[in-house]
């Protein structure tokens, strides 16, 4: 098996302190909002098992508050021995499955939210937090010392309870790197100002973890590489904070990048894949310690090869196991053509968590449903025929396929993706392309048997020996009213795919969303291009100055008329801000809640909500609105055929999650 693995760094042991991981992989401390009440449950176990029968090296746990005053909504709580039974049952399913486990100490200081508390958070100064949107209160020199008892209290019952390792959250604008940072911290006494005192809360806090855990247990620190905030801390500072922690005794550091409140993108799809492991291989070069890699981090090549060039110990793998727990088992068995990659869309995980919502993943409808959804052979087996080869039709057919139905999946284009083949087009969305060759291999491994270039309409007869037809025929472009628009008229395919050649003024008509991330392409595909920007920073052609000039600036003038209430309307929690600020930064002007847009000879005509009315000139327009395609399956079902529909066809704007509601189905059938 060895010598057959593709990664054998990956999957070589490694020493963190005492305890050997069997290989490289980590899964870092996620926010499930699974415990509503602090305590661990049947979901929460059900969910880390899984992972770590997937052949994951450390999970880690959490966060894991050390009270309530620091605490986020449906986080498992350390903060009594009454927590212990349920702990236990957690670390012994992950121990059972075959990973290690530690518990991530947490508190979430001035980003503690008082609707969740019941009151004001604690932090080191009164400063306004805009991820909470309130200002806490000043911790006293009393408070402090309760707090750092709490967390060796914490680390205590994590060991009473079987947990491998601790770690320590000191990052992302948490308590304790709210005492790190001169924004947050304004103290005057031993915890503020310098340095050394800013440290000083963290110190205390692993000297009284040492003191109940003892020498031999495992104490890692997530930090921050960079906050990325005006007035934090850079590199140098957290390489400076990464040495004091080794002269403190921790075991090992694991670098992400950011705070919640940064301006630069952390998770999402903007963040080029292992987009902040060079952070990580800035603190290897100050420390001796094992230290971890994050954020991006879906692949196991990347992954090899941060190991090989030395840039960190290890790499943490987080929405990518929530997305295919057995991302590691199939890596070392030379089957990483099957690994489902993390498309870094956030709707499921950060969008949901954010918000206070149970984790999901459009993409892995099992996760967090591991106890509640489950593959069973069908007791009879049905012939069936799915028309649309889009992700929902192709996920249905999949789904079936395997339970032991005769699937026929029908796609009228030469090629199945249906809007993932649009998708992948956009930076942001680049591992969409990863997903559908995924899709497309799964169908083909299922036995489904596959029919392009088939045009439905008139030809139902191909599938008259179907006992079930399912509809997955998706959206369509909305075509607005025209009356005699003598400029260019383009759908989103017909941009993506480069098909039209576009004018300097475009306009782009929408209303789901994917208006705005149309009108970033627009701008992103006038602007300098990378390679051309590398060249002339590499051989000092231009000044820097000049450079950052240009990358800011844009050959389009672009204007998104959308039926959207706000800008970037429709855009999930964790991207809107990126979207809002890209379209900022191009100077891209945008009409909101529009009731009516009338194409004419030299522009659009937009009738807004009060009846007022405005003509948009432009050359170009661009049709990024949709509307359900079901006229095949009401005609289906008006002869009384038996059918089912779903995805866009059935909810145009519903996006990732049509593979949800295919699976389910699909599991019933």
């Amino acid at each position: 098996m060895g010598q057959q693995c593709r990664f054998p760094r990956l999957f070589s042991p490694m020493q963190i302190g005492r305890l050997t991981i069997p290989n490289r992989i980590v899964m870092p401390a996620l926010n499930l909002v699974y415990c509503h009440d602090g305590s661990v449950n049947d979901r929460l176990i059900n969910f880390y098992a899984r992972r770590a029968n997937g052949g994951v090296g450390l999970i880690i746990v959490g966060g894991c508050a050390v009270e309530h005053r620091g605490t986020s909504k449906g986080m498992i709580m350390l903060d009594s021995p009454q927590r212990l039974p349920g702990l236990r049952k957690l670390t012994e399913a992950i121990h059972e499955a075959g990973s290690l486990a530690a518990a991530q100490l947490f508190h979430a200081g001035g980003y503690a939210k008082p609707e969740v508390i019941g009151g004001a958070g604690a932090a080191p100064s009164e400063v306004y937090f805009r991820y909470s949107s309130h200002i806490p209160e000043a911790m006293s020199r009393e408070q402090i010392l309760e707090t750092v008892c709490n967390f060796a209290r914490a680390a205590s019952l994590a060991k009473q309870s079987g947990f491998d390792a601790v770690e320590l959250s000191a990052s992302a604008g948490y308590l304790i790197s709210e005492f790190l940072s001169l924004q947050t911290n304004h103290r005057a006494d031993k915890f503020g100002k310098t340095t050394e005192n800013r440290f000083r809360f963290a110190g205390l806090v692993v000297d009284f973890i040492r003191a109940v855990v003892g020498d031999e247990f495992p104490v890692i620190v997530r930090i921050s590489g960079n906050d990325f905030m005006p007035g934090g801390n850079t590199v140098e500072q957290a390489k400076e904070f990464a040495c004091f922690l080794e002269e403190k005794g921790v075991n090992a550091i694991d670098v992400t990048g950011g705070w919640h409140e940064t301006g630069v993108p952390q998770l999402t799809g903007h963040l080029p894949p292992g987009g902040l492991a060079y952070l990580s291989a800035e603190i290897k070069d100050a420390v001796s310690l094992p230290v971890f890699a994050s954020n991006r981090i879906n692949d196991p090549t990347l992954a090899e090869r941060i190991v090989a060039l030395n840039i960190a110990d290890a790499v943490c793998m987080g929405r990518q196991l929530i997305c295919d727990p057995d991302t590691p088992i199939k890596a070392q068995m030379a089957k990483e053509k099957e690994i489902v990659p993390c498309i870094a869309c956030g709707q499921g995980c950060t969008d949901h968590t954010f918000a206070g919502r149970p984790l999901n993943c459009i993409l892995n409808p099992f996760a967090g449903m591991e106890d509640s959804l489950c593959w069973r052979p069908a007791r009879e087996t049905k012939r069936i025929a799915v028309i649309g080869a889009g992700a929902s039709g192709m996920a249905a057919a999949i789904v079936a396929a395997k339970r032991g139905h005769k699937v026929d999946l029908y796609e009228r284009e030469k090629q199945l993706g249906g809007c993932l083949r649009n998708l992948k087009m956009f930076a942001s969305k680049r591992d969409c392309g990863r997903f559908l060759k995924r899709l497309t291999g799964c169908v083909s491994d299922s036995g489904v048997r596959v029919h392009c270039g088939c045009e439905i309409a008139g030809n139902e007869t191909m599938f008259e020996d179907a006992d079930i037809v399912v509809v997955a025929t998706g959206s369509v472009i909305a075509y607005p009213e025209n009356r005699g628009f003598q400029g260019e008229l383009c759908t989103v395919e017909q941009m993506v795919h480069r098909q039209r050649i576009l004018d300097k003024r475009v306009a782009v008509l929408g209303g789901t969303g994917l208006e705005w991330e149309c009108a970033v392409w627009l701008a992103q595909d006038a602007e300098l291009s990378p390679e051309n920007e590398r060249f002339l920073r590499r051989y000092q052609a231009e000044t820097p100055e000049y450079l950052t000039r240009m990358s800011n600036s844009c050959g389009r003038e672009i204007t998104v008329i959308s039926s959207g209430e706000k800008v970037a309307a429709g855009i999930g929690i964790g991207s809107r801000w990126i979207i809002k600020k890209e379209l900022s930064r191009y100077g891209v002007k945008n009409i909101c809640a529009v009731k009516r847009a009338v194409l004419v000879p030299d522009g659009v005509l937009v009738t807004n909500q009060d009846e007022t009315t405005a003509k948009i000139e432009t050359e170009c327009v661009v049709l990024a609105g949709y509307e359900r395609n079901n006229a095949l399956f009401k005609r289906l079902k008006e002869n009384g055929r038996t059918v089912q529909c779903i995805g866009s066809a059935v909810h145009p704007a519903a996006k990732g999650y049509v593979i949800h509601e295919a699976v389910k189905w699909a599991l019933t059938i």
